[in-house]
């Protein structure tokens, strides 16, 4: 499909976003919120959060509650480190919260899990969000409160998340969620991996900034492949990137 032919595919965010009636789509001061502490996640402390930390998977999170929001914010930290590439291409799946998932994402989150599910409230609103790693991370949070009662009020959204459930004739589906936004920022190579066992929540919404400066509600792959760019696979999933990108629409 060439780029000329996906006129229709193409709808501006902004406008999405004022007459969205699905209530799937993140309100704007949640979406801000999602990109500012997915960019926190990063930083060794956040104020006035929990760090729940498990060093040896390099797994990290922060637990907090935002008054502007009046929700409950889990926010799991990207890659960092050359290692955390171990857990990364570890891409031999297994069985976590009842689903085949991406086995290296699942050990680092299982390091971490049995610490966060403490701390949340299932009578409390819950935005769960991360960028890189922490964006696979964030989504097996989602994942594992779809097998507990109680937890209806949940929100993902996630910033360059590498795909991480195993590819089956059904797709799962997270249908227990709120809402569930998938950003995407133009030739990330790591939205794009790994590319053949697995692939993204079958339920989820796609927020596409793409390479032409335009930004683009659930677009098909093939316009998200004729828009990609070698030169940019690295560049373009720098987390600062994305807060750049997020001006507008926040």
């Amino acid at each position: 499909m060439s780029k000329n032919n996906t006129k229709n595919n193409k709808i501006k965010v902004k406008k999405v976003y004022m007459s969205d009636t699905s209530g799937k789509m993140p309100s704007t001061e949640m979406l801000r919120k999602a990109t500012q502490y997915s960019a926190d996640a990063y930083q060794d402390q956040i104020p006035g959060a929990l760090k729940i930390e498990n060093k040896l998977a390099s797994s990290t999170a922060f637990f907090m509650h935002d008054e502007e929001l009046n929700m409950d914010v889990l926010a799991h930290r990207g890659t960092q480190q050359a290692r955390d590439w171990i857990f990364n291409f570890s891409a031999i799946p297994c069985r976590y919260g009842k689903r085949w998932v991406h086995g290296g994402f699942a050990l680092a989150h299982a390091s971490v899990w049995g610490r966060i599910k403490k701390l949340i409230n299932p009578t409390k609103k819950l935005l769960i969000t991360g960028h890189s790693l922490g964006g696979g991370m964030a989504e097996l949070s989602a994942l594992k409160l779809a097998r507990e009662s109680g937890f209806g009020n949940v929100n993902l959204v996630t910033f360059g998340k590498p795909n991480t459930f195993l590819k089956r004739n059904n797709r799962y589906a997270m249908k227990h969620l709120a809402g569930h936004l998938s950003v995407i920022s133009g030739s990330d190579i790591v939205t794009r991996i790994p590319r053949f066992l697995y692939c993204p929540d079958a339920n989820q919404m796609s927020l596409y900034l793409g390479n032409d400066g335009n930004d683009y509600v659930n677009c098909k792959r093939e316009f998200m492949l004729n828009d990609w760019s070698a030169t940019d696979s690295i560049s373009d999933h720098s987390m600062d990137l994305y807060a750049k990108r997020m001006e507008a629409h926040t």
